[in-house]
């Protein structure tokens, strides 16, 4: 990697850091899916501080090329990612069906109500 682009990514990462962390601050991105974020722009800013600690990481567990090791990565967190965000949406998909419910009954007893006053006052 040249020095420049070693410059390029560091400052890009730095500032994609500095977006998400006033995304958090703001409540704008949750802190479960920010955590995600922020692991993946500090090892990218890592490996970009760092070359030769992917190369060495590349042949410790031996693969053939430090891309490949960093395709590997990238993939293994992004299935990280959406794991965490698959099963948040099971649980939300729980909570909307149980509100849902719940709607339901206390509209049938508004319901029922409505139709017992109305008889009462006939």
């Amino acid at each position: 990697m040249s020095f420049r682009l070693q410059i390029v990514v560091i400052v890009a990462m730095a500032l994609a850091l500095i977006y998400l962390i006033r995304q958090i601050f703001r409540k704008k991105l949750d802190i479960k899916y920010g955590i995600i974020w922020l692991g993946m722009s500090i090892l990218i800013m890592v490996f970009a501080i760092w070359p030769n600690l992917l190369g060495r990481l590349s042949d410790l567990m031996g693969i053939a090329s430090p891309v490949n090791m960093l395709f590997f990565i990238g993939l293994v967190l992004q299935m990280a990612a959406i794991y965490v965000l698959s099963r948040n949406v099971g649980v939300l998909l729980d909570k909307v069906r149980r509100m849902s419910q719940e709607i339901a009954i206390l509209n049938k007893k508004l319901n029922d109500n409505y139709v017992k006053n109305n008889k009462e006052e006939e």
